[in-house]
């Protein structure tokens, strides 16, 4: 049970760099108040958590002055041998020679071509909320680099309270004048419209974040694990991909703003402690998930196949780039996933079909008939059209949709399925049909 508001206790440095105390003078704090401190949740036993400062909690960690206040920055540094989950920090570096080209392969965006290795800032933002609205305040920011020796660096920064929210921009826009090129995890939807919401109402500062280059792992995560896993987020990925598991000094990412809210009233650096973890851990995680990949987008280009990913849209990746691979990927999985059969051969009928490769049509119409464990009418409706339009045989095209008519009534007499909207389209094909037939007598 926590304490009331009458038997919080406070830290006297906190209290002055809250400005609640001057600096220099002496104010006697009663000894009981030094000892222990407000925590969200009574801990095991019973007992309450000592009290412990950002400094004390974190030894490394420093007050760095900006032009307003203070923020607390906390560094760490993690040489390219270390490893993330399944992968190592130095496996991203095998991939410079080709870095551009596998950005904008798995981003779907041409401009990633420029993106330069030096120039990545991976960003995760703690907040008050779980919205981008005028009320959620950026109160921590991880951003993650790579410095001159390779090595992969991890900046925290924290503020005290939310009138130093104009610190935590302040050192933000400094990073996003050199390190230009962004990664995040959700970012697009969530991170940069709330940092771009902060500074706008900060109005101290002119940068904006429009021309920045941003690639969100979350969306080429979504196209490379597509219907494999229950979830793609960030933590699931981890268990999944990374073979990771977080420890238990983590935090769901929604009890994150209560937690901030705690320490706001306490002022105890353990409250904020799997904060600081937690934010650490997803910065860890952007970098293991991105070496992946990008391992297994190259190993796609050398044609050589994972096992983790889904082949149907990573064919849709590379189509553009390369065709006759992405039929080879496709003919790899219809081999492989007998369940998508079906979806497979769609896929690979629209790529015959916007290269006109008509030879193939019919063969790949037939399949998709033959493979389908529900009736699906578009099969039928293309083969009708194939022979009306390009085999100039109206009586066949005929034929296949009456057949395709016979299944939908054998269907809907037998369940619930209501299949009016294609029975009107074959009502209108099939009169066309019958016309096309009678003048061919």
């Amino acid at each position: 049970m926590s304490t009331s508001s009458s038997n919080k206790h406070f830290d006297l440095e906190y209290l002055k760099r809250k400005g609640l105390i001057k600096k220099g003078s002496e104010v006697p704090i009663p000894e009981a108040l030094k000892v222990s401190s407000f925590s969200p949740g009574t801990p095991r036993g019973g007992k309450q958590r000592e009290f412990c400062s950002l400094k004390k909690l974190f030894p490394g960690g420093e007050f760095i002055d900006t032009p307003f206040k203070q923020v607390f920055k906390l560094e760490k540094i993690y040489p390219p041998d270390t490893s993330i989950g399944r992968v190592k920090i130095s496996d991203f570096f095998k991939f410079l020679n080709n870095f551009d080209r596998l950005f904008s392969i798995l981003e779907k965006n041409d401009n990633l071509k420029n993106f330069q290795f030096e120039k990545l800032l991976f960003f995760d933002v703690e907040s008050t909320g779980l919205s981008s609205g005028a009320g959620n305040v950026a109160f921590m920011i991880g951003l993650g680099f790579f410095n001159k020796k390779k090595d992969f660096v991890i900046h925290q920064y924290f503020i005290e309270d939310y009138i130093n929210e104009k610190d935590l921009l302040f050192i933000l826009e400094e990073f996003f004048k050199e390190k230009y090129h962004l990664i995040s995890f959700n970012g697009k939807s969530f991170d940069y419209y709330l940092l771009k919401n902060r500074f706008i109402l900060s109005r101290k500062f002119s940068f904006t974040l429009d021309n920045l280059l941003h690639f969100d792992l979350l969306h080429s995560g979504r196209r490379m694990w597509k219907n494999m896993f229950s979830e793609n987020t960030l933590n699931n990925l981890e268990k999944m991909v990374l073979k990771f598991r977080r420890t238990d000094k983590d935090i769901p990412g929604f009890l994150i703003p209560e937690f901030y809210k705690n320490y706001l009233k306490s002022g105890n650096a353990r409250v904020v402690e799997k904060i600081f973890y937690h934010n650490l851990m997803d910065i860890r995680s952007m970098l293991g998930l991105l070496i992946i990949q990008m391992q297994n987008l190259q190993s796609v280009l050398d044609g050589d196949f994972p096992e983790d990913i889904n082949y149907n849209t990573m064919a849709s990746l590379i189509y553009n780039i390369d065709k006759k691979l992405a039929i080879k990927l496709l003919d790899h999985t219809y081999d492989k996933d007998r369940k998508n059969r079906f979806a497979t051969l769609k896929q690979l009928y629209i790529y015959y079909k916007k290269d006109e490769i008509t030879e193939k049509y019919e063969e790949i119409l037939l399949k998709m008939i033959k493979e389908s464990r529900e009736f699906n009418y578009f099969p039928y409706c293309e083969l009708s059209m194939h022979f009306e339009h390009r085999l100039k045989q109206p009586d066949e095209a005929l034929n296949i949709i009456n057949k395709a008519r016979s299944k939908m009534d054998t269907i809907m007499k037998l369940s619930d399925i209501d299949f009016t909207r294609e029975i009107d389209d074959i009502i209108k094909r099939a009169g066309r049909l019958e016309k096309k037939c009678f003048k061919s007598v």
